[in-house]
């Protein structure tokens, strides 16, 4: 027997899933730009769907462009401000807590190399990737 939140989990998983890889997928990302920005997005999503992604994002870009991904990293700070939000996300979305190097990670397998990093107040960091 499923429980409710279990099912729940999954029907909200699968819709915001279909949803996000839809768009992604159809190509409504804009094309050619110089500047593709993530912001606050992968966190949400598993590893799976974060390199799909961030792969949607590498073919959108123009040849010689970025993507710049922008998060917060997990700390004391967000902590205090964001546990509730993250829990949902963790929880419903099977998103997880990366360092940036798990990022990196992520953009490789999706034709991205790492060309830059800014870290900022509270855990901010902007990652910066170009095509492979």
């Amino acid at each position: 027997m499923q429980l409710w939140s279990e099912q729940l989990r999954c029907n909200l998983r699968d819709l915001l899933t279909q949803k996000l890889a839809g768009q992604v997928e159809k190509g409504s990302l804009p094309t050619g730009y110089d500047v593709l920005l993530v912001s606050r997005v992968l966190t949400d999503w598993p590893d799976e769907d974060a390199v799909r992604i961030l792969r949607r994002c590498a073919e959108a870009v123009a040849p010689d462009g970025r993507v710049l991904v922008v998060e917060v990293l997990a700390g004391e700070e967000h902590a205090k401000n964001n546990a509730s939000f993250d829990l949902q996300s963790l929880t419903l979305l099977g998103g997880r807590e990366r360092v940036p190097e798990a990022f990196d990670v992520l953009a490789s397998e999706a034709g991205l190399v790492a060309r830059g990093r800014r870290d900022g107040a509270n855990g901010l960091v902007v990652l910066e990737y170009a095509r492979a």
